[in-house]
């Protein structure tokens, strides 16, 4: 057992599932399938989550229902996790925490791998997590 009373490998495995994550939300995503969103207008702000509304000249089918990362445009910093959905108008909602700035546009907007991961922590069975809420720090 680890110190934190957990079995080995799971300290080690939720580590490297951390390790996963924050390479994806860092990785410039070079030859990913993204889509741009331009003039986007805040319709709502609660806390540090924004809500725009985006027009997209081409949307990616593969972004439905999914999570979804963004990232201002021109903007070297991590990826912002986001939720996008499409209206019968073609524009685009997104609720995130990325700021787009002034320009009000998304370089990019890509399906967010690492949210499969996410759960993995908290599917941890309880009796490898003594006494501690189901971890939700990734």
């Amino acid at each position: 057992m680890t110190g934190a009373g957990r079995p080995y490998p799971v300290e080690e495995l939720l580590t490297a599932v951390r390790a996963e994550i924050l390479a994806e939300l860092r990785n410039d995503a070079e030859g990913a399938m993204k889509v741009a969103l331009s003039k986007g207008r805040l319709l709502s702000q609660s806390g540090g989550t924004r809500e725009y509304l985006f027009e997209c000249r081409t949307w990616h089918d593969s972004l439905d229902s999914v999570p979804v990362l963004a990232r201002p445009s021109r903007s070297r910093k991590a990826w912002d996790p986001a939720e996008a959905s499409r209206a019968p108008d073609g524009t685009v909602r997104l609720v995130t925490k990325a700021d787009p700035g002034a320009a009000r546009e998304i370089s990019g907007v890509r399906v967010f791998f690492g949210s499969l991961l996410r759960c993995a922590p908290r599917r941890a069975p309880a009796r490898y997590l003594p006494g501690q809420a189901p971890y939700a720090g990734v």
